[in-house]
């Protein structure tokens, strides 16, 4: 709840005016039935599936008279895109979240982990931190400025992002690649950073600014050819495996 307000607060800072009145006690039963119908939805990766997702989203943005679009490389692995419109003074801010989860061993769940059991204020569910809290945060922001009618001077962008968990060709690779005009921003705001908390109350936020990214390397080993069945000092294998090793260390 938190994450969601501080994220209607970057929204809302687009229109120029101070703050805007939401009654977030008022709508914490909607945010919930939001939040518990999508971790209903398995879209474990691999396979994805995240147009089950996806369309449960834009049916969500379809009762609020948002309109959305669906981007895919493959049908069952579509992106969602959704847009309230400002005055075109500024350039937009992008709000994202993925709607694809990491795969589950079920035999190691004490509960279904696609049921949203909620025990004692507690959600369980694969997907109830990574990610549908920021995917349900976009559609209360989009649905917030509608309701509000909040005058905004930039555009406020929603991507319902699939395959960030690994497999990124069917999501932002595909909607950079193929529908960039669609999510081009000034700024974008996805996953990433925290609420720091003590006894109970907010003391200050994270936020990240920059994300990890891959660094590969290549490493090769050279050693005179011999036989299996007698050590050589000079084996390739063996030198390759320490250099891993020290690596690893």
């Amino acid at each position: 709840m938190r994450f969601l307000a501080c994220y209607l607060l970057f929204a809302a800072a687009a229109s120029g005016q101070d703050k805007y009145a939401v009654d977030w006690h008022k709508l914490e039963p909607e945010i919930l039935a939001k939040f518990t119908e999508l971790l209903k939805i398995d879209t474990s990766n691999p396979p994805g599936n995240e147009s089950r997702a996806a369309n449960a989203v834009k049916a969500m943005l379809q009762r609020e008279g948002i309109p959305s679009k669906l981007f895919a490389l493959e049908p069952a692995r579509a992106n969602l895109v959704a847009r309230i419109r400002g005055n075109g003074g500024k350039r937009p801010i992008l709000l994202m979240g993925h709607t694809d989860v990491v795969g589950v061993q079920r035999e190691r769940w004490s509960v279904d982990p696609f049921a949203a059991i909620n025990r004692n204020g507690i959600i369980y569910g694969r997907g109830a931190r990574d990610n549908r809290p920021h995917v349900i945060a976009g559609v209360m922001i989009l649905s917030l400025l509608k309701r509000m009618n909040i005058h905004l001077d930039r555009d406020v962008i929603f991507l319902a992002e699939a395959g960030e968990e690994g497999t990124t060709r069917f999501g932002i690779d595909y909607m950079i690649k193929e529908h960039w005009p669609e999510i081009d921003a000034e700024y974008a705001l996805a996953e990433g950073g925290a609420v720091v908390e003590a006894a109970g109350r907010p003391r200050y936020m994270l936020i990240s600014t920059t994300e990890k990214t891959p660094q590969r390397t290549r490493l090769v080993a050279h050693g005179p050819p011999g036989h299996a069945s007698r050590p050589d000092e000079g084996n390739a294998v063996v030198h390759l495996a320490e250099a891993v090793a020290r690596a690893g260390r």
